[in-house]
């Protein structure tokens, strides 16, 4: 007994050791416990975006929301006249703070086309005209007049700096990604305006703020098609510099089809497109509206084309470039895509002629641009003595760039 006694102990001492082991279910909560914990690694690792996710797909849009800002505007209401007319336009929405709207509103609503006319009116509607909204023209709120629109930007400028820069304030605010086409005069300083408070507040995209050179391009078009005796339909004119009549350059050595035939009318064609304002004015007493409104247009419907991802003619356009010549902004021939301006072509070959003519608008054009951005800054921080009115004297010499010579085109 004693030796079996003794020789068993091992055997109950081993069977303890084995009772005394975990349990089968306590690995695999512990096993449970380790995967969780790499899940939730590898969801910090995808949260951390280390890993490649899909990347999202735009695609073109099939019908856009045009939001016209001073619809009351004679230019506007015939420019959203001919907009109705476009097919590809789901709702034109018409917005302006004077009662009068209604009245237009009505009047545009009965052209038999697809598009939904929604009036706005009152600077309480302006939220509700801006929602969901695609592409937004912005309007001048102040016609020009003779001595404005042809000689003396800053006089318009400081009209419509305060109400530009409130529309502007409320696109940040309701439709950052929208399109803008600016209309309102002077352009070379409403442009700088709008994208630098865009710029100020982080939403700002050089190829969504557009500025319109649609007027002088097609003006240029006719007299170059007149100098040809070829349909104006058929011909492109490329214009280049700023967006005023004596800062705008139309490229006529570039004209297709015919230009080689028109290197030696480039001066002329240049002194008829900047007095053709002056001549409507002084015969109609009104700036131009119904010329301007069929250019506009064309401009707006060639950006909605490119939103939809169509084909569109190249349009020359006043926008942000990479600091050509020293210049901010310029206008340059492009072409539109999904997100405003797709492709930036640069300048095009110019002549002799031509590029003395840029050469010498260069200092006025950098004058409105500066004016445009000092106006754009917080009001603590304006140079109010930057807007003070200069006296004009008999003899006054503007001052001019040296000629430049190492200009590459």
């Amino acid at each position: 007994m004693f030796l079996r006694r003794v020789i068993r102990l091992p055997s109950v001492a081993i069977r303890r050791k084995k009772t005394d082991t975990k349990a089968p279910a306590a690995v695999d909560s512990q096993q449970k416990e380790i995967d969780s914990q790499k899940n939730a690694a590898l969801e910090c690792i995808k949260e951390s975006q280390l890993v490649p996710q899909e990347k999202k797909v735009y695609a073109p849009l099939r019908s856009v929301n045009v939001t016209v800002i001073g619809a009351c505007n004679p230019k506007a209401y015939y420019l959203c006249t001919l907009l109705k007319l476009n097919p590809l336009i789901k709702e034109l929405r018409m917005y302006d703070e004077s009662s009068m709207l209604r009245g237009i509103h009505l009047d545009i609503a009965q052209i038999s086309s697809t598009a939904r006319v929604i009036p706005f009116i009152g600077e309480n509607q302006l939220k509700r005209a801006l929602y969901k909204t695609h592409l937004v023209v912005v309007t001048a709120p102040v016609e020009p007049k003779e001595t404005s629109r042809t000689s003396n930007s800053a006089e318009l400028f400081n009209a419509n700096k305060t109400k530009i820069k409130a529309l502007c304030q409320e696109c940040i605010a309701h439709c950052p990604d929208a399109v803008l086409v600016i209309t309102a005069n002077p352009v070379n300083s409403m442009v700088p305006l709008i994208a630098e408070m865009f710029q100020q507040q982080g939403v700002m995209c050089p190829t969504r703020i557009i500025g319109s050179m649609a007027l002088e391009e097609m003006r240029s078009r006719v007299l170059t098609a007149v100098s040809l005796g070829l349909d104006p339909a058929t011909v492109h004119v490329d214009v280049i510099g700023g967006g005023t009549p004596q800062t705008a350059i139309p490229v006529v050595s570039g004209t297709k089809p015919g230009g080689t035939y028109l290197r030696n009318e480039f001066p002329k064609i240049k002194r008829v497109l900047e007095n053709m304002t002056k001549e409507v004015f002084l015969n109609k007493k009104q700036s131009p509206s119904v010329s301007e409104a069929y250019a506009q247009s064309h401009l707006i419907s060639n950006v909605i084309k490119g939103l939809c991802g169509k084909p569109h003619p190249i349009t020359s356009v006043f926008i942000r470039t990479s600091t050509l010549y020293g210049i901010k902004y310029l206008s340059v021939p492009v072409q539109f895509g999904l997100f405003g301006v797709y492709k930036n072509l640069g300048l095009p070959a110019l002549s002799n002629h031509e590029i003395e003519a840029l050469d010498s608008v260069l200092y006025e054009l950098q004058e409105d641009i500066t004016r445009g951005e000092e106006w754009a800054k917080p009001k603590d921080v304006i140079n109010d003595d930057f807007y003070e009115p200069v006296e004009e004297t008999g003899s006054s010499i503007a001052p001019t760039l040296p000629r430049c010579s190492h200009y590459t085109m």
